[in-house]
């Protein structure tokens, strides 16, 4: 809404880190983008009181979005370590985060989410996406079969599975183009939880013999399913 013509405008957070924190200013080229999955690279011309105005030199669609949809639903775990989560699964290239409520989990009021959106968007403008994934609200994890479908690959993560993300990606067909994971809080789900799940169209596998944090969890999974299935 701010791209008028070959022109754009940009005025409030954006507008104070270019011209204080990074100190830009006339003739100094910046890149934009939309969530259209489009860049444009602009150069300025008015600097104002309140906002900036740039001249569109070139627009292109973004190539940087994943090959695949993950969608991640997170148990949110003890201090900022969804922060550190939020982030690195965005620079991935995951396609939505849905913080779930569990039996062992925490669940912070919704306002977070408004936050964790700010962080997604953040780590966007590092790794070059153009369209930051959506951070849902609190749902239940009961709610979650609701939200996905028997044709995606469903799965969640138990510490006590055998069977690793590995081998079940590679005995699976490759052509699958929708993923939603469940990872689990500190605690790990309980017997109940992960019955439920695979009751509901979920494959139970593990991500090794060690234990891992729920921060190194999300993480890994995600690159282990972005390496087979995706673009790594």
């Amino acid at each position: 809404k701010q791209i008028q013509g070959n022109r754009a405008i940009i005025s409030g957070d954006e507008f104070i880190h270019i011209s204080r924190v990074l100190r830009l200013g006339i003739n100094d080229q910046i890149e934009l983008f939309d969530d259209n999955e489009t860049e444009y690279r602009c150069r300025i011309n008015e600097i104002h009181k309140k906002e900036l105005e740039v001249e569109i030199l070139e627009s292109f669609k973004n190539p940087k979005e994943s090959l695949i949809q993950i969608n991640l639903f997170q148990s949110i775990p003890k201090g900022s370590k969804i922060d550190l989560i939020i982030q690195k699964t965005t620079e991935l290239g995951v396609n939505s985060i849905t913080p779930i409520k569990t039996k062992r989990g925490l669940v912070l009021e919704s306002r977070k989410t408004e936050r964790w959106s700010k962080i997604a968007l953040e780590a966007c403008k590092q790794c070059g996406r153009s369209k930051p994934p959506v951070i849902n609200n609190f749902i239940d994890f009961r709610d979650i079969p609701a939200l996905t479908s028997k044709e995606d690959l469903n799965l969640i993560f138990y510490e006590n599975e055998k069977k690793g993300l590995k081998a079940h990606l590679t005995d699976k067909n490759t052509d699958y183009r929708k993923i939603n994971i469940i990872i689990g809080p500190e605690g790990g789900f309980t017997e109940e939880e992960i019955d439920f799940a695979g009751k509901n169209g979920f494959t139970i596998v593990g991500l090794g013999p060690r234990i891992l944090r729920v921060e190194t969890a999300s993480i890994t999974a995600v690159s282990v399913i972005q390496y087979h299935l995706g673009d790594l």
